[in-house]
């Protein structure tokens, strides 16, 4: 690989098995993953390669991550750096969380991305539960609710909280401005780090 030709988004679960990203020097396609047990990891996805459920290539690949059940999750550009998408599941069946542009879950009128660098701030694995946050567009976003958070299982996570959310009262009131981080630990206990509006 190139150098340095291992990202920072390599993981390693309970069970010893990784998952890595990786540059391939003068081989084509050049960037991809790869899961598995570390003495025999098996190839996930590779830019240039057909990704599930857009039929279009992986174009660029970054933010992977692993579960304790050896599900993988990660982000791939698609046709343009604005055309972006979130792919989890078994690293030999995986398929489309969501893409930019589309109808967001639990969100009338939004739809998942807000730009084209607004994306995934974190996703985190707790077996087979997937939590992300991200902006948002659409009919009636703005600058105050632009930003949302899902956790729940990869084919059907759920909205926790928007931007512009009320704040319990034992945290002084107020409203959600963004979600900037978000966490999800062995328990299922979830934790969302934001600022507060104003």
């Amino acid at each position: 690989g190139n150098s340095p030709f291992f990202s920072s988004d390599t993981r390693m679960n309970g069970a010893g098995n990784t998952v890595f990203r990786c540059t391939r020097k003068g081989t084509q396609p050049s960037n991809g993953i790869w899961s598995g047990a570390p003495d025999d990891p098996k190839v996930a996805a590779l830019t240039g390669t057909l990704a599930p459920d857009v039929n279009l290539n992986y174009r660029d690949i970054s933010k992977n991550t692993l579960s304790q059940t050896n599900r993988i999750a990660f982000y791939s550009s698609l046709n343009s750096s604005a055309d972006k998408a979130l792919f989890a599941g078994p690293p030999d069946n995986l398929k489309k969380v969501f893409r930019y542009g589309e109808p967001c879950q639990g969100i009338p009128g939004a739809n998942d991305g807000g730009g084209a660098t607004d994306g995934l701030t974190r996703d985190y694995f707790n077996d087979d539960t997937l939590a992300y946050a991200m902006r948002i567009s659409g009919t009636g976003i703005n600058y105050l609710n632009d930003s949302a958070w899902w956790a729940g299982p990869s084919a059907t996570p759920q909205l926790i909280v928007q931007a512009g959310a009320a704040l319990p009262a034992g945290l002084g009131g107020g409203n959600i401005e963004s979600v900037s981080f978000c966490d999800i630990n062995a328990n299922g206990s979830l934790l969302i780090l934001s600022r507060k509006q104003g």
